[in-house]
């Protein structure tokens, strides 16, 4: 698995975990805590 930084509400996020809004990302990964795609911002 790839070295992903995750960071907590940090600007600039571009992906956000659907079930664990805190868990955001600038890239396109699976979340930490429960392992589902990150979803693109709206």
């Amino acid at each position: 698995m790839k070295n992903v930084n995750f960071q907590i509400e940090a600007t600039g996020d571009k992906y956000v975990c659907p079930m664990h809004p805190d868990v955001t990302s600038d890239k396109a990964g699976k979340c930490p805590k429960c392992g589902m795609n990150l979803v693109a911002k709206k």
